[in-house]
């Protein structure tokens, strides 16, 4: 299994979040791409069930391999739209 984090960006003064998931080895690209935008997606519902006002995140998020606190050398790291 290889671990992801997925970086989000917030409002107008670019706070960040952080989402972390993990997927198997093997997967591919657009494997690891489906797999981020139904984590961020879900994340985004659990914190705004029934909100009908304007989303603060960006609808752009970052996915990078992530292994002992970063990217490892050689990691994979993409940017891919979520909504």
């Amino acid at each position: 299994m290889k671990t992801f984090q997925i970086t989000q960006k917030f409002g107008e003064n670019g706070g960040l979040g952080f989402e972390y998931f993990d997927i198997d080895e093997n997967a591919t690209i657009e494997e690891i791409e489906k797999e981020a935008i139904g984590v961020q997606k879900n994340d985004y519902d659990n914190r705004f069930p029934g909100f009908a006002g304007r989303s603060l995140e960006r609808p752009t998020i970052r996915v990078m391999e992530f292994l002992n606190g970063r990217k490892p050398k050689g990691g994979i790291d993409f940017k891919t739209k979520w909504r």
